[in-house]
């Protein structure tokens, strides 16, 4: 069947959602050829530190724009780097959201959360649209970042063990903290997952000492190391804080939750989820199940309860709630469950609505973290009740039993 039939075959819903995406990147694509590269966007960011790196300059302590990523990204880049900045810009937009669109549509294909027709493919992707969107904008590596993520999954479903790892390796290398959910799936896959993902990451490490002077790479490694520990958004403003439930803390009760006590939350959470993961397993709830639960609370923590989320880190977040959302909804959940997801989604939508409107204290008012809570808890006390009174060889769908 050639391509012309197949979309005379689609419903009109994956139709139109094709052509919003493809729409909305070369509008970008357009905007960004003939606007400074500097407007609404970080390539710059990425472009200059590049560019350092081949120049053997340091990519940290003299930053003007401030990098925050590991040095194997800015090696990673210099071929980019040398296209003209408006190009570049173009191209690594592009970069993106290849990454994202074939993660989501191979997870589709592999039935995560279930089994994917053309039109709930399109639902999925329409709710991921938003968030995609302004990633897309501004040239944030989130849709990079969870595209492989998603990949990472569908490779598992596979059985494809080093692919997974090398896609959950660049991932960390990108971010750091999308090893949480490297975690999570070596703990329920260890044998096949846990040296892959080690070695994959030992080297992405180990190889920018091969692309540059040994003793300039380990000073970028001592300053990126230094940059991640001492970063601290708390002594600035409130409403240049973090998206996550600190904000909220602050916010709505007035309270300061120091670093100490918020590293103490993350440690009990991550373990939190962990146990679900592991007892699930033990339950006998097949991979789908044990994947689409993983990558729900494993991308929860990491934005919701994660240790840099911006208002567009959020975009990680967004296959799962889109995930969660269809499987409530053809599940038949109850009207107030669907209710108090539809809420979730919303909250975290309305950010992108008011930013056209220039919508700052309404984002300091933390609708992301608040959306994202509603989420998670609704999830992982689903799960959790789950995990504990199913029995065993009963396998569920993600959310609450």
């Amino acid at each position: 069947m050639t391509w012309a039939e197949r979309w005379n075959h689609w419903p009109a819903l994956a139709k139109g959602t094709i052509i919003l995406w493809i729409a909305a990147v070369v509008f970008v694509s357009v905007r960004v050829g003939v606007q400074s590269p500097h407007r609404q966007s970080v390539y710059p960011v990425f472009y200059e530190a590049a560019q350092k790196w081949w120049r053997g300059e340091d990519l940290y302590l003299k930053s003007a724009l401030g990098y925050r990523y590991s040095p194997i990204v800015a090696a990673g880049l210099v071929p980019v780097s040398w296209l003209p900045p408006k190009l570049g810009g173009v191209v690594w937009r592009w970069i993106n959201v290849a990454v994202l669109v074939c993660g989501l549509l191979w997870c589709c294909r592999r039935s995560l959360p279930r089994h994917c027709d053309a039109a709930l493919a399109a639902i999925i992707f329409l709710l991921v649209f938003p968030d995609a969107l302004a990633n897309i904008n501004n040239g944030q590596p989130n849709a990079l970042v969870v595209g492989l993520l998603l990949a990472s999954l569908a490779a598992v479903m596979d059985k494809r063990w080093t692919l997974a790892a090398v896609c959950l390796a660049i991932s960390t290398l990108f971010k750091v903290y999308p090893i949480a959910l490297g975690l999570l799936l070596v703990l329920l896959y260890p044998r096949h997952l846990g040296w892959r993902l080690a070695l994959a990451l030992g080297i992405g490490l180990l190889l920018p000492f091969i692309l540059q002077r040994p003793e300039y790479v380990r000073g970028q490694y001592r300053d990126w190391f230094a940059y991640i520990w001492q970063e601290n958004r708390q002594m600035v403003p409130v409403s240049e804080w973090y998206r996550d439930v600190r904000l909220l803390a602050k916010v709505w009760f007035g309270l300061d939750i120091s670093d100490r006590t918020y590293k103490l939350i993350e440690i009990l959470l991550a373990a939190w989820m962990a146990g679900i993961c592991w007892l699930g397993q033990r339950r006998g709830w097949g991979m789908d199940r044990l994947l689409v639960t993983a990558f729900v609370l494993g991308c929860g923590w990491m934005t919701v309860f994660g240790p840099a989320t911006e208002t567009v880190t959020y975009l990680i977040l967004a296959p799962a709630t889109a995930w969660v959302l269809v499987q409530a909804f053809a599940n038949n959940r109850p009207t107030w469950e669907l209710g108090v997801l539809v809420l979730a989604y919303l909250l975290m939508l309305s950010v992108h609505i008011a930013a056209w409107f220039g919508g700052r204290a309404y984002m300091t008012l933390g609708p992301q973290p608040l959306g994202g809570l509603i989420l998670v808890g609704y999830v992982l006390f689903g799960t959790t009740k789950s995990a504990i009174f199913t029995p065993r060889g009963v396998s569920l769908p993600v959310g609450r039993d």
